[in-house]
């Protein structure tokens, strides 16, 4: 599950925790460099982040989620996630 909201949060402050991350955070918060992080984004390794314009971003409960099904690549995640989604709105 994703980390409660009101916790600290690498580079934020107490109490405010974006639900959107920059490849800084992103990897902070999966325990790696974040040139590890853009490596593995660029082999698809990592969930799909969201663009904003020009800003990359990844969702932060999408990635508790991806933590707690083993880091899987992303295609595989998105197979997951999708069948996960299909069971839910049954």
């Amino acid at each position: 599950m994703a980390p409660e909201m009101n916790e600290q949060f690498p580079g934020g402050s107490v109490g405010v925790v974006p639900l959107l991350l920059d490849a800084k955070d992103a990897a902070a918060l999966c325990g790696v460099s974040r040139s590890h992080w853009l490596a593995m984004h660029s082999q698809g390794k990592t969930p799909s982040p969201v663009r904003m314009g020009r800003a990359v971003r990844w969702n932060r409960p999408e990635l508790g989620d991806w933590i707690e099904a083993g880091c899987p690549a992303r295609q595989q995640w998105l197979a997951m996630r999708d069948r996960r989604c299909k069971r839910s709105a049954s």
